[in-house]
């Protein structure tokens, strides 16, 4: 048993979004404390057993470049520090769980569109998905923006043009905060996403990180 995310999460969520201040986090940070930053402590905890240590992403935003200057997130989230692959957060509409290749570095990202083109493994990673589809996951493009037309050096019409596209590839599942709310394992809901992935996961280690 973890501690559980409750409504009192979702809440605190909610209200942040709606109230992005230093005044309201200095007056809230309890609140997080106790419903945020406690069941995610245990929730990485209890992952790291099966898949390595996961590191928790800061509830502060950096600001210097970027025209939203709101100074904190709006989720709390955590990233697998072996391989970066698996990562999930919790917003105030509930769970987000991945796992894939988020926004891989430009070498990586060619390494990447090379094996999708390829036609041996760009075939096995179309299974992969499939399976993945069938079970109801979302496919997503990760971080960036996917391009408009085909990468330089691909054609228009291959056949996995629109993953070509992409600036990552991603497995996502979704919970919501009514489902999530209360569940004293929500650590088993996310290895549950990380079994099923698995074979994603390694198709990208394999033609990512050679």
């Amino acid at each position: 048993m973890t501690t559980p995310f409750d409504s009192e999460t979702f809440a605190f969520f909610s209200e942040l979004v709606d109230d992005n201040t230093r005044e309201f986090w200095q007056a809230n940070k309890a609140r997080f404390d106790e419903h945020v930053k406690a069941p995610m402590d245990a929730t990485c905890s209890a992952l790291e057993k099966s898949f390595g240590p996961f590191k928790q992403f800061r509830m502060h935003r950096d600001v210097r470049f970027s025209k939203d200057k709101s100074p904190y997130k709006i989720h709390a989230g955590a990233v697998a520090t072996e391989g970066g692959r698996r990562y999930f957060h919790v917003d105030r509409n509930g769970m987000l769980i991945a796992a894939g290749s988020f926004a891989p570095e430009p070498d990586k990202l060619k390494r990447l569109r090379a094996a999708i083109a390829d036609d041996a493994s760009g075939k096995k990673l179309q299974a992969i998905l499939n399976k993945l589809l069938a079970k109801d996951y979302e496919i997503d493009p990760g971080l960036a923006k996917p391009l408009a037309t085909a990468p330089r050096g691909y054609p228009k019409d291959h056949p996995r043009i629109e993953l070509l596209r992409w600036k990552g590839l991603m497995a996502v599942h979704r919970v919501s905060a009514k489902t999530l709310a209360g569940d004293d394992a929500p650590h088993k809901r996310i290895a549950k996403v990380f079994q099923d992935t698995k074979p994603l996961v390694a198709w990208c280690e394999a033609h990512l990180d050679a």
